[in-house]
């Protein structure tokens, strides 16, 4: 990763030669012949010479030629990972040029150690140590104003602080270098700038100033998308091509194709959002996934450097066995084993073969767990012993950080084994060990390792307890990430997030489940209510992170307000319903008022769900699959989209099912306390079904309740809408643009809103630009921005977007533009958007759109309609809310039951798309 102080370094040689008496003159020679072989990669006749050249300075007082000897020989010595002879030897040149009176040329020599230093400390898993060697190489650097020298410096610092995993602080590092890298030749130091660069820009991201600093620099793609894998891959590109030795050549190799590994997991990504069915679409995954394979084979094919080889043949293993756990086998995973085996057991320790041996024993388990056969890897006893092997390389090392990994791997392998009390103790040192080294990214993964463990052994209290330290840690670890651009594919939100707050919550809720018949047999226990408000905490955290990892940002606003807060201090008929999508079943926790229910009506109905209860939670819990539910949401919006109902019989089952899974187990307490506003928290699938659409049997849901959906985020300044003065900023675009229809009744839905709300402000066709609404809203103060265009909410940020006229807005820049207002909107409205289909997360988009608006209210539609039941609804929607006292909710409800009553649009296609998300008052 470093560049090294002029191969064997130039700080050998100048004007100390007119002062080495006779007998230095001979192990000059031979220092510039070790150089010569050195760069040429032959290091063992290299330090064969250096060795000679010790020897003959024995005796001389030439302290100065032995320290540039001692260091050269570090270098060597380093290069065939000889790490204690390279530590005496950079210890002897330290120790002999502290010796000597300080001066510019001891100064130079003194530099060069202390890069040389660095390296070794890299290497052996010191980062910290060789970012002090790093800086105090710097201050004698600056001293002499040697600009190469502070240029290579500033360089490694940046490798270096991404070897601590502080990426954005490394990219902060060489942004200010950038300048004077480009205006330098073609050379291996500019090599070195280019593969330290790339590889940031693959994870931190480029917020712009690295394109504008290369402006010149980049070729457009075939695609026309210079994203920041691509420009990764043109540096990197770049860097392999300037560089000179196969060791810079084999880096910058390896680095593309750790490129084209985050483009497949990113296409992976994409298409697992996409749901069953998208899946097979893979081809442009396999794409990258072979474009990754070709830059590791290239390491193998031109190093000389085994470490290398083990690398490139590991993240080769890896891919091949992700893609099959995923999608389908692929014939290359077991080729990779015979030319791996030998390479593990004969390198010499370092933190680079530490991690390959741990990479090396989690991929063999995936592997064997997906095909549920380890008869063709090596036995669990030879993992074991390369764990072991790895714990104590690792400790001879005093690596802290390596150790605990290694430990950690050792108790997923026992965990594999089901040898749960080997694997509970084993995974406690690595807890213990993660914490002493500072690194909550491993420590989380170990707690929550530990958690399965405990559970697995029905330890189940002690389980919860460590998930909740799990979870505590996490949140430490997903604030760090968050100020990345691009997500790590270490810590997927699905695969590494998600999980471990959905563990916790079916450990929290099993422990909930009882059979009662009656309501008015409930049991309440303090603990009881103490579990279920957890669980329900959980599930907001959840979607707070997940919204989160979308926008990369943390989440905040002021004057925030929770549910309960809201609903108990104003005193409203509102129900807060979370229903949790597990596994093997759907959990629903009804949060109601705390006012008297009426208990007769509880008493004569029946509870048909298993349930709990305490005074103003209920629990229930219904027996399907996360699988089959997902295929009952999808099956009910093709109906709707189909223009299907309820009153058709060959339809109407599938209008009912999710009633009865979701609302049925309710309606007595709704009942009782006279509930008038359902507020969902939905969870995974369920954020694209249009709950106004679910039947009884008899009714609509919305025909009973006024609908709204929460985001798991307190709300947004809570208070009543404010209807005194209103206006409206309404924007449009009726007009065919591009591959998109026209949207003809655009117009009559914005003069319709003019004509209720005559202070309104109508922006339509090619008025409707960016420039053209900055101005607005700089301008004056509109509470309500209505936007009448084709948008697109999607899982994918880059592709949720809203048109104005022929130019697209994403949620980064409508955040921009409407932080522009003095006052946050009172309520957005997308009236003619849609969330991409088969996207099963697609609701992200809006949820994202809505948060980054600063809007305490939002309404969007999940999927198109036609513009002239959109125009319609929209009319009656704002003169229910200026003309009557109703909510933001109940004008919605109430526009919509008019749609409903119309023998025209009476079908839910025509109006349960619409969603409420916010304050509903």
């Amino acid at each position: 990763m470093f560049v090294s102080v002029s191969a064997i370094p130039a700080i050998a040689q100048g004007s100390v030669a007119q002062q080495i008496p006779p007998i230095a003159t001979d192990a000059r020679t031979l220092q510039q012949e070790a150089r010569q072989l050195y760069e040429g990669e032959n290091y063992e006749d290299a330090i064969a010479r250096l060795e000679v050249a010790k020897q003959q300075l024995q005796g001389s007082g030439n302290a100065l030629e032995k320290a540039l000897v001692s260091s050269n020989l570090s270098l060597a010595y380093q290069a065939v990972g000889q790490w204690e002879n390279a530590e005496e030897e950079i210890a002897q040149s330290l120790a002999l040029l502290e010796s000597l009176e300080s001066s510019p040329q001891i100064q130079r020599a003194t530099a060069g150690t202390l890069e040389s230093r660095s390296q070794l400390e890299l290497t052996l898993g010191k980062p910290e140590a060789s970012l002090d060697s790093l800086q105090a190489a710097m201050v004698l650097y600056r001293e002499l104003q040697n600009s190469t020298g502070m240029l290579r410096v500033g360089i490694n610092q940046s490798f270096a602080l991404q070897e601590v995993g502080r990426d954005r602080a490394a990219l902060q590092q060489l942004l200010p270098l950038i300048p004077t890298i480009l205006a330098q030749p073609d050379s291996p130091l500019k090599a070195t700038a280019f593969r330290s660069l790339g590889n940031l820009l693959r994870v931190v991201g480029d917020d712009g100033t690295i394109e504008q600093l290369f402006e010149e620099f980049w070729q457009q793609p075939e695609t026309g998308k210079l994203d920041d894998l691509e420009k990764s891959r043109q540096l990197l590109q770049q860097s392999s091509e300037l560089s000179i030795s196969s060791q810079d050549i084999a880096r910058a190799h390896l680095s593309l194709g750790n490129t084209e590994r985050a483009a497949y997991f990113r296409e992976k990504d994409a298409l697992e959002r996409l749901g069953r069915g998208k899946q097979k679409q893979v081809s442009q995954l396999t794409k990258f996934l072979d474009a990754a394979l070709a830059q590791y084979q290239k390491v193998n094919n031109q190093t000389i450097f085994p470490l290398f080889r083990l690398q490139a043949q590991l993240n080769s293993l890896s891919l091949l066995v992700d893609f099959e756990r995923s999608f389908l086998t692929h014939p290359q995973a077991l080729q990779q084993f015979p030319n791996l085996l030998p390479l593990l057991t004969q390198l010499p320790d370092s933190r680079g073969v530490i991690y390959a041996e741990i990479n090396f024993v989690e991929t063999l388990l995936k592997l064997g767990e997906h095909r549920g056969d380890f008869s063709q890897f090596p036995n669990n006893n030879e993992l074991e012993e390369f764990l072991r092997r790895a714990i104590a390389q690792s400790k001879k090392l005093q690596d802290n950080r390596a150790k605990s990994y290694s430990t950690g791997m050792l108790g997923k392998l026992y965990e594999t084994q089901q040898d749960w009390e080997e694997a509970q103790k084993v995974t406690q040192s690595a807890i213990l060990l993660a914490d002493a080294a500072k690194a909550p990214d491993i420590l989380y993964q170990w707690q929550w390792q530990l958690g399965r463990v405990l559970r697995e052994q029905r330890k189940v209290q002690d389980a919860i307890a460590v998930y909740e330290q799990a979870i505590a840690t996490l949140d430490i670890v997903r604030q760090d990430l968050l100020s990345l651009k691009n997500q790590d594919t270490r810590f997927l939100f699905r695969d590494n997030v998600e999980p471990v707050y959905r563990e916790l919550v079916d450990l929290l809720l099993q422990q909930q489940v009882k059979k009662v018949t009656l309501a008015s047999e409930q049991i309440e226990t303090h603990q009881d209510k103490k579990k279920l408000n957890r669980a329900r905490r959980l599930m907001e955290q959840l979607q707070v992170a997940e919204l989160e990892d979308y926008l990369r940002c943390q989440l905040g606003h002021n004057n925030l307000a929770s549910l309960d807060e809201v609903i108990e201090n104003n005193s409203l008929n509102a129900a807060v319903i979370y229903p949790i999508v597990l596994e093997d079943r759907l959990e629903i926790i009804l949060k109601l008022p705390t006012k008297v229910r009426d208990k007769n009506i509880i008493a004569r109905n029946e509870i048909i769900a298993d349930s709990s209860h305490t005074s103003d939670l209920m629990h229930f819990t219904q027996e399907i699959s996360a699988r089959d539910l997902e295929e009952k949401v999808l099956k009910l919006r093709e109906d709707i989209q189909e223009e299907k109902d309820a009153e058709d019989e060959d339809y109407r089952k599938d209008f009912n099912e999710l009633y009865e899974l979701l609302i049925r187990p309710l309606e007595p307490a709704l009942e009782a306390h006279k509930i008038e506003t359902l507020v969902f928290v939905l969870d995974n699938i369920l954020k694209n079904l249009p709950i106004s659409a679910l039947y009884d049997g008899e009714q609509y849901v919305i025909e009973k309740y006024s609908i709204a959906l929460n985001l798991g985020i307190e709300l947004i300044d809570s208070s009543p809408f404010e209807k005194k003065d209103l206006k409206v900023l309404a924007a449009g675009v009726s007009e065919k643009i591009e591959n998109r229809d026209a949207l003809p009744n655009v117009g009559l839905e914005l003069e319709t809103i003019q004509e209720i709300i005559p202070s309104s402000k109508i922006l339509l066709n090619q008025s409707f630009t960016t420039k053209a609404l900055q101005r607005e809203i700089e301008t004056q103060y509109f509470p309500v921005l209505h936007l009448a265009t084709h948008g697109k909410f999607s899982s994918l940020l880059e592709e949720t977007k809203i048109w104005a006229y022929r130019e697209a807005i994403n949620v980064n820049q409508l955040e921009n533009l409407l932080q522009r207002q003095q006052d946050p909107l009172e309520l957005l409205v997308l009236s003619a958007c849609e969330t991409a289909i088969g996207d099963r997360r697609a609701m992200l988009g809006m949820a994202g759109i809505a948060f980054q608006a600063g809007a305490k209210s939002t309404i969007g539609s999940i999927f198109a309609v036609k513009d002239r039941s959109a125009k319609l609804l929209m009319e009656k929607f704002y003169r229910n809310l200026i003309e009557s006292d109703a909510t933001i909710a109940e004008a919605l409800r109430r526009a919509q039951l008019d749609l409903l009553s119309d023998k025209t649009y009476k079908k839910p296609y025509h109006w349960s798309p619409y969603l409420l998300v916010g304050n509903w008052r």
